[in-house]
């Protein structure tokens, strides 16, 4: 084989190596298709859920039993009917806020509680698509990783979503394309949160993470659009978690030749 001919065989395979949009659009139905055939799976994929479910149902009914006292005690007695209003009002809006605050926080912590069951998720179809054994890699090296991931994506992606809100806020008209940009970023920020997952149980550094992202953009982004269109609905997130880590777990061996 001659040296133009082996450049051609490179590039072939290069190409090859590279996942199309269309790939990364399909990951998620792959993930929920998983999951559904599989009744094995289906406890562990209720997980999240009944994490957030417990979060917000503890917090939500401390709020609900405590802050309407808290916000009588602050406010003192009354003696006048429009002052009994305005306390109860008061007491009202303090046990509303609670609750909101208490879904957010259980949104919040639902995916880092529910992590062990998220990991047997993306090892099953590890197993099923008979990916090798990977080597043990130590907890504290994995959290610190997954955590250096989590913070970099944060650090990138929130600033740029700031930016185009006040865009947004400032130039109304602008939302015709800040919107699609805010999609598009919190896509990616998606994307990057959970393949995490295929990531981790590789224990791959920081660099190593980067350069899968950007040699499969297409991909990233098409399977982070798929998702973030679907997590314009509220509370969503945490019912897509598991699908998600399935998916970017298949995601990632759709490359022919796949880092170890």
């Amino acid at each position: 084989m001659t040296a133009m001919d082996k450049q051609a065989a490179s590039e072939r395979d290069e190409q090859r190596g590279r996942l199309g949009f269309g790939t990364g659009l399909k990951a998620p139905l792959r993930g929920v298709g998983f999951i559904a055939r599989r009744a094995d799976l289906w406890l562990l994929a209720a997980v999240p859920a009944l994490v957030a479910l417990a979060i917000a149902a503890t917090l939500g009914t401390a709020s609900v039993m405590w802050l309407p006292r808290l916000a009588a005690w602050l406010i003192g007695p009354t003696t006048t009917w429009y002052g009994e209003v305005g306390a109860a009002a008061a007491s009202f809006a303090l046990a509303a806020l609670g609750v909101l605050l208490s879904i957010a926080l259980a949104l919040t912590f639902a995916q880092p509680l529910s992590g062990p069951a998220l990991d047997r998720l993306a090892l099953a179809m590890e197993q099923s698509i008979g990916a090798p054994t990977q080597p043990i890699v130590p907890f504290w090296r994995q959290a610190a990783r997954s955590a250096g991931g989590a913070l970099l994506g944060l650090a990138v992606g929130l600033p740029i979503l700031a930016v185009l809100t006040v865009i947004s806020f400032i130039v109304p008209l602008a939302a015709w394309v800040t919107f699609p940009l805010q999609l598009v970023v919190s896509g990616m920020m998606v994307t990057w949160d959970l393949m995490d997952y295929p990531f981790t149980i590789r224990g791959w550094t920081l660099t190593r993470r980067l350069a899968w992202m950007r040699a499969n953009l297409p991909a990233a982004l098409g399977f982070g659009l798929a998702l973030g269109i679907v997590l314009l609905i509220p509370c969503v997130h945490v019912l897509l978690l598991p699908a998600g880590t399935v998916g970017a777990t298949w995601l990632y061996h759709q490359s022919p030749k796949p880092p170890a």
